[in-house]
């Protein structure tokens, strides 16, 4: 619904107080479409470092330990590919007789 200039009188809602504080700030324009901002920075780069994929289930396990220098996870076979977090060099681990179910760094 919409109203008519004049009609707020008679809706009872002219003496309506709104709670807040004015701002005094200059003004400016939102160009809604505009895709970067003058002052925004570049998106970040981003390159991926393995396609990893798993069966949906719920569990508590982490399938993938994450620490400031290293990321690893488990592979088919018990194998563990671990990469270095700043120059992505990996490396393979083998010899677990089980699939790896949890890992974390300590």
């Amino acid at each position: 619904a919409s109203l008519i200039p004049g009609d707020a009188e008679a809706a009872g809602i002219s003496d309506v107080h709104h709670a807040g504080v004015p701002l005094n700030a200059p003004e400016f324009t939102y160009k809604v479409n505009d895709t970067q901002k003058e002052n925004d920075t570049p998106p970040i780069e981003a390159q991926p470092i393995t396609m990893y994929t798993t069966e949906l289930a719920m569990s508590l396990a982490r399938s993938v330990a994450v620490s400031r220098t290293f990321i690893a996870y488990g592979l088919k076979a018990g194998q563990i590919r671990v990469l270095h977090a700043d120059t992505a060099v990996r490396a393979l681990f083998r010899g677990h007789g089980a699939p790896i179910t949890d890992m974390r760094f300590t």
